[in-house]
């Protein structure tokens, strides 16, 4: 199961759901609160919150994840825009000898 938000509070994702979760993955958050929603609570004292996370385009796919009880770690994911993804479809597409659309 994947869950996913762009709204963290304690109403959308409350700790009885956020426990059931093995595997957190907190990107760039707006407030250390936010960022202990996702992650748990205490972590964005502990110097593991979503907040430090730079808004530039740099740090796209930045986040903290949390796996199965041990500590945040912070990872740069793949990010691909709009036009990257077409040109991966196209090729895909072409390597396949399918046409496009």
């Amino acid at each position: 199961v994947v869950a996913a938000t762009q709204r963290q509070s304690a109403d959308i994702i409350p700790t009885s759901l956020r426990d059931l979760f093995g595997y957190r993955v907190a990107f760039r958050c707006t407030t250390d609160s936010s960022s202990d929603i996702i992650l748990s609570v205490g972590w964005a004292s502990e110097g593991f919150s979503a907040k430090s996370i730079p808004p530039d385009d740099a740090y796209r796919g930045v986040g903290f994840l949390l796996a199965e009880g041990g500590i945040p770690r912070r990872f740069k994911a793949a990010y691909l825009d709009d036009d990257q993804i077409d040109d991966v479809i196209t090729h895909a597409l072409r390597i396949r000898h399918r046409p496009a659309g």
